[in-house]
């Protein structure tokens, strides 16, 4: 059963960003070039049971739900990049963001969600 809801954006307004919605087996993934969150379609994959539960046994193994709500750093010269993960399953909720500084599993999970996206590009 495809149980729970993911939400998570990573980028900058100077770079690329990434969007990822997934829910019910399906996966939508955007890729904004520019950063500019607007005019691109999401490309819409099916997952099947087995990556769907790989996603959240990660989310659960590296205790994602206890990720603090905010990380955050000052502005660097060269732009700054944003990122947010909102998390529903079962009876849980979770949201955390941040700006410049991310959870010491922060790379682990853009695995993860890149996984879950099919090898598309997320982070």
């Amino acid at each position: 059963m495809f149980d729970g809801r993911i939400a998570t954006i990573v980028g900058s307004r100077d770079g690329p960003s990434y969007a990822v919605i997934a829910e019910r087996g399906r996966v939508a993934h955007n890729h904004f070039p520019t950063g500019r969150q607007e005019g691109a379609e999401a490309e819409v994959i099916s997952v099947d049971e087995r990556a769907w539960e790989a996603f959240w046994r990660f989310v659960d193994d590296a205790d994602v739900w206890r990720w603090r709500e905010r990380y955050e750093r000052p502005p660097r010269p060269l732009g700054q990049t944003s990122w947010s993960v909102e998390l529903h399953r079962g009876d849980r909720t979770f949201f955390a963001s941040g700006q410049n500084s991310y959870p010491s599993g922060w790379p682990a999970f853009c695995e993860a969600v890149k996984t879950l996206a099919g090898g598309r590009d997320f982070g």
